[in-house]
């Protein structure tokens, strides 16, 4: 099986046929209180001259340059210089290209409107690590928005939200730090709020709430966050003051005047769901003692986790990791388990423990991006290939197989090839997997969609095979915009329709045939090594 694809089957020809078969179809007052809202880090004439630097040296493939209008230009020649006013609020970010974001001109040729309707619909429940690291990077990019427009101020607002409630409660402070006093409206502080609460900086969130009713801001979450913070500093009468003024108000929250009522010396509640819960319902939980529902997996293996850590030897350290591997393949959730697998594998030295343990130290450092680590258990699997008994070598021999599978659609600099004999030997390693069609069409469906060079002799050999129909999610109108959006090198527009796209199932949750229309359509603005990760998650999920 070449670890880069063939130069003369790139991704136009797929791109093609995708788009031909697509197109015809066609969400306690205080006296002068301390603000400790975020402050604007930096002046904004330097935050003027860094914007226009990024629009210098951040275009996306193939992106046209920029009209400054007139009125923002002054001198001739090649230098441009654009005034204040040519910025808007709603372009911060907290990421250039060098960190990460995907240049000012993300935004470039969509309009406004549909942006901040697709944002708004943007799934945050995703566990995927591939999809999280693209929803963050996309919100914390700092792109150009046309100035004071009510869809610019709109995406504002919901970068803010989406970001803390996908968990980037840190990226939220941040994101607020580079606004001006005055660009913080009603929901850009609550979002600010809410990340105070998820972080516990209870100093920060109670000055916040405490500046809002200073101000008479009668809004049900500040008079709500109001009463918690009085009640944690013991100022029962007063919290119970706003509490009843809440019920006046016929406010409907049942879980929070519960809640109260226990941490004011009520009764606790023995059992609360995971439903429905905002952080300040958190937070007063664990300041009252009471737990959600438990998250038994999560339990599982957060302790399986900790005692990897403490192994007493790196051999002790890789038996508890197995141990936690083959829970999570019963469960069909390994690869959610990535991030945390590979800070044990940094105690575990490369060397050929067993073939299954091998196999998944490769797959979670690929999923991670350890690549020079990942190619040190690489070798490891490959010297197997010729150890052992002839039963042994046989079945090491099939491992690489699979193994080059991995490799190939990572992209790395492996010693895995791909040429016109590769793919009849991974049917030949596969051949006794009850779900070889499934997976074979979907390692030929993503390596072709990567840009390999995949024969019609490849996909006549699918038909000796039982190849059962895609059961995965798919949204074909998302997918012929997609591909329409990526033909026009619209990148936010792309990657946007990506993600809800992949949906909250995932990408090894969405049908073949939808993950190639995103990888193809990520590859077509300059995002192959995204692309590769969402492949490489569906095929470790789907245990190729």
């Amino acid at each position: 099986m070449t670890s880069s694809p063939n130069k003369n089957s790139l991704i136009a020809p797929l791109f093609v046929a995708v788009a031909a078969l697509a197109f015809p179809v066609a969400t306690f007052a205080q006296e002068k209180p301390r603000s400790l809202v975020p402050q604007f880090i930096q002046d904004q004439t330097r935050n003027g001259e860094k914007a226009a630097d990024d629009q210098k040296v951040s275009s996306p493939p193939a992106a046209q340059p920029l009209e400054t209008p007139q009125s923002q230009q002054k001198g001739g020649g090649s230098l441009v210089i654009q005034t204040l006013d040519a910025l808007s609020n709603s372009s911060i970010g907290t990421l250039g290209k060098e960190q990460g974001g995907f240049g000012s001109r993300l935004w470039e040729g969509s309009d406004p409107s549909l942006i901040a309707n697709l944002i708004s619909q943007l799934p945050v429940e995703n566990r995927s690590m591939a999809s999280q690291d693209l929803l963050r990077r996309l919100l914390l990019t700092s792109a150009q928005l046309p100035q004071k427009n009510e869809a610019s101020e709109k995406i504002l607002d919901l970068r803010f939200a989406i970001l803390r409630k996908a968990g980037f409660s840190a990226d939220v402070l941040d994101l607020a730090g580079r606004l001006p006093r005055e660009g913080l409206n009603e929901s850009r502080k609550t979002s600010i709020a809410n990340a105070y609460l998820t972080l516990s900086d209870f100093e920060k969130f109670c000055s916040l709430v405490a500046e809002e009713t200073g101000k008479g801001n009668a809004n049900p979450f500040w008079t709500k966050s109001e009463a918690f913070c009085l009640v944690r500093e013991k100022q029962f009468d007063k919290a119970e003051l706003a509490v009843a003024l809440l019920e006046e108000q016929g406010e409907e929250d049942p879980l929070f005047f519960t809640l109260f009522s226990a941490l004011a010396g009520g009764v606790k509640p023995e059992k609360i769901e995971n439903r429905n819960l905002t952080p300040l319902h958190l937070s007063m939980m664990n300041e009252a003692g009471v737990t959600p529902a438990s998250d038994q997996d999560g339990a599982f293996y957060q302790s399986a986790f900790e005692k990897a850590k403490a192994a007493a030897s790196p051999d002790m350290a890789a038996s508890e990791l197995a141990a936690i591997w083959e829970t999570a393949e019963h469960k069909g959730e390994i690869g959610k388990l990535a991030q945390k697998s590979s800070e044990i594998l940094t105690l575990v030295p490369p060397k050929n423990y067993d073939p299954a343990f091998n196999m998944n130290a490769v797959k979670m450092l690929l999923m991670v991006q350890q690549d020079e680590t990942a190619k040190k258990w690489e070798r490891v699997i490959r010297r197997a290939a010729s150890q052992g008994t002839n039963t042994e070598k046989l079945q090491a021999r099939k491992d690489v197989q699979r193994l080059d599978a991995y490799i190939l659609l990572s992209g790395i600099d492996g010693i895995a090839r791909w040429n016109s004999g590769s793919f009849a030997s991974w049917m030949n390693a596969v051949q006794e997997d009850p779900a070889a069609g499934q997976k074979s069409t979907f390692l030929l469906s993503m390596l072709q969609a990567l840009g390999y060079a995949v024969t019609e002799k490849d996909w006549e050999a699918l038909l000796r095979r039982a190849v059962p129909l895609s059961t995965g999610q798919s949204n074909h109108a998302l997918e012929v915009n997609l591909i329409a959006a990526a033909q026009k090198k619209r990148l936010g527009e792309t990657i946007l329709l990506s993600l809800l796209a992949l949906g909250d199932a995932g990408p090894e949750n969405v049908s073949t045939t939808s993950l190639v229309a995103v990888t193809t359509a990520l590859r077509a603005v300059g995002l192959e090594r995204e692309a590769r990760q969402l492949a490489l998650e569906a095929a470790v999920d789907l245990n190729l």
